[in-house]
């Protein structure tokens, strides 16, 4: 019995979900200096960089086992969203995060010492950026040895400091439109809107054009769960082997060579590695916003009330 409880607890170690490497540990520093660069200086200054790394702890503890998200809660709570399936119960466990998330809401607001405060604040943060993989909303199992592509593909954003950053006017406007359309009294009532935004605009990302081969869409990558079915999958087709014989593979995101796809008949796109760069990218900002916005809507709780900008 104690190996079998060894076992899962092995099991949910591995079954991270955006990585830290390349996202949690760095999400909450790029987003307030984004804050501070489109002229959110009273929020920004609701946090000191002291502040920024509580958040950034509690948003890697999500995936590492800290406090709320002990062991026992990473194996039966995992982080996937699916709009048709607010709970997905599957054996002892949810495959959804939606136990943690109501216990974050629960316990947030009832904590008056502002280090845990700032790191449950990191634990929505962590779930808000897991949205913007394609992989957590569709959704798609993925785990350390699953690869779907995206949690391993470094941004653009990591390769400066976020202090180095030079943020686009444009995403400025994108952020002040949606901050004024969820929270337009300037205070939150449901930190869930940022979280289902997120989603919607990673759900939108999926349905563009691929940069080069504008009649491929990037969510021909996957597929869509089937009725009455929680997991979908990741794009496969067949090719052939050293040995002449055709077999179907895998194809996740990062995939580089002739890519081929039902839903554009007769034809085929070529993927190098730089070709994905833009939309890991805009994936990327979709976190960066999410973060912003809700750092932006707690400001008050960390410092003095501030009031919008006009």
């Amino acid at each position: 019995m104690k190996a079998i409880a060894l076992s899962f607890m092995f099991f949910a170690s591995l079954c991270h979900s955006y990585g830290n490497d390349f996202g949690h540990n760095r999400m909450a520093f790029i987003s307030h200096e984004f804050l501070k660069q489109c002229g959110e200086i009273d929020s920004a200054s609701a946090y000191t960089p002291a502040d920024i790394a509580h958040i950034v702890d509690g948003s890697t503890s999500v995936d590492t086992s800290w406090g709320l998200f002990s062991i026992y809660n990473r194996l039966f709570d995992w982080h996937f969203y699916n709009d048709k399936f607010p709970r997905s119960k599957w054996l002892l466990g949810d495959r959804t995060f939606i136990d943690p998330w109501r216990k974050l809401l629960e316990v947030y607001p009832a904590t008056p010492d502002k280090k845990e405060k700032l790191k449950l604040l990191g634990g929505f943060a962590h779930f808000i950026e897991d949205m913007a993989n394609p992989a957590h909303v569709i959704p798609v199992f993925h785990m350390v040895g699953i690869a779907d592509g995206v949690d391993d593909f470094q941004s653009s954003y990591y390769q400066s400091a976020p202090k180095d950053l030079k943020f686009n006017k444009k995403l400025c406007v994108q952020f002040q439109q949606a901050y004024q359309s969820l929270i337009p009294l300037g205070d939150i009532v449901d930190i869930s809107a940022i979280r289902d935004w997120v989603v919607k605009k990673t759900k939108n990302e999926l349905t563009q054009s691929v940069d080069h081969c504008p009649d491929f869409k990037w969510h021909h990558f996957y597929e869509t769960p089937k009725d009455g079915e929680f997991w979908g999958d990741f794009h496969h087709q067949s090719v052939t082997g050293k040995t002449g014989l055709n077999k179907t593979k895998k194809v996740v995101i990062g995939f580089e060579g002739r890519f081929l796809s039902e839903q554009v008949p007769g034809q085929s796109c070529v993927f190098t590695r730089e070709d994905y760069q833009p939309f890991i990218d805009r994936l990327f900002e979709s976190a960066i916003l999410g973060d912003a916005i809700l750092l932006k809507s707690q400001a008050g709780q960390f410092g003095l009330p501030r009031p919008l900008n006009p």
